[in-house]
């Protein structure tokens, strides 16, 4: 799949009249030492990287492997806690660490004309929190979708066989699982928000334009089907469209749901849906804090 929040975030730049590139590692097969000779070898003044616990080493030894005078900006819900492990790297390149939203914010950081005080400073690295009472925080993001011609691997042929495009309405989680960095409770300062219907159909309408050969569209968001409005918006979205979908629920969604809501959705096009059922033991269930039991 296409990395959607880097290309929003493109996006934001190229409407600020910022020149810019996607390079798309995993799809190319890039390894980082050919990442750092890309860097290297390129005359990119800025250099952003989404970071997560599981790929925390392999950006390190980018950042401190470019031997040039770049700056870095690395973004993440897990910088939360991160963050000050960054700031120690070997670098002598400067680091702007972003927790929170990211396409407001970065050209103001590119174009030296930041409106906010970071929230921590040490040498060359600034720690920004965009969240509810940041500037910088999307409170529409509605506002702003991706440029789909960043993305090289887009539309992709799906295990199906299917020719697919993906998108991403929300942000943010309403649970606190305890295994999960995008916790409620650990991200109380970052507020759910959800894309407008109408948003949602010009998206669509402006996939379905770009990729004529089209059949499926995958949601990626945890949470698109949640409560029973979420369940008739998706209905009435998809119903619009001659197209397939497939998408992510909570067990709670369905939990004591008669038949005809399922037939609801599988009319408007829904033929794959994955519910994360994480154990089939009550106290584990109970342990890491999920809001269902094995009788749901």
């Amino acid at each position: 799949m296409p990395p959607l929040g880097l290309g929003i975030i493109l996006s934001s730049l190229r409407s600020s009249d910022i020149s810019c590139q996607l390079i798309d590692a995993m799809l190319e097969n890039i390894t980082p030492d050919d990442l750092i000779k890309i860097i290297n070898e390129s005359n990119s003044k800025y250099v952003a990287i989404n970071i997560f616990s599981t790929n925390y080493q392999l950006v390190q030894k980018i950042v401190e492997g470019v031997s040039r005078n770049v700056d870095f900006i690395i973004g993440g819900i897990s910088t939360r806690t991160l963050y000050k492990h960054i700031f120690e790297w070997n670098t002598s390149n400067a680091i702007d660490i972003i927790y929170g939203d990211g396409e407001l914010i970065l050209p103001d950081i590119i174009n030296c004309s930041v409106k906010e005080k970071p929230k921590e400073i040490a040498s060359q690295r600034r720690f920004f929190k965009i969240d509810k009472d940041s500037k910088y925080f999307n409170i529409d993001i509605s506002s702003i979708k991706p440029d789909r011609d960043f993305f090289d691997g887009e539309p992709i042929v799906n295990i199906h066989g299917l020719t697919e495009a993906n998108i991403v309405t929300s942000r943010g989680c309403m649970y606190s699982c305890a295994y999960c960095s995008a916790a409620h409770s650990l991200n109380r300062s970052l507020s759910v928000r959800i894309q407008t219907v109408e948003s949602i159909v010009s998206e669509l309408n402006s996939i379905v334009e770009k990729y004529q050969s089209v059949e499926s569209i995958r949601v990626l968001d945890d949470l698109f089907l949640r409560n029973q409005q979420t369940i008739d918006n998706a209905v009435d979205i998809f119903s619009k469209f001659c197209l397939k979908w497939r998408a992510m629920a909570h067990i709670k969604t369905f939990n004591g749901s008669h038949n005809s809501l399922l037939k609801k959705l599988v009319d408007s096009g829904l033929y794959e849906l994955s519910i994360g059922i994480e154990s089939g033991s009550d106290r584990i269930l109970k342990l890491i804090n999920k809001k269902n039991t094995v009788d749901n």
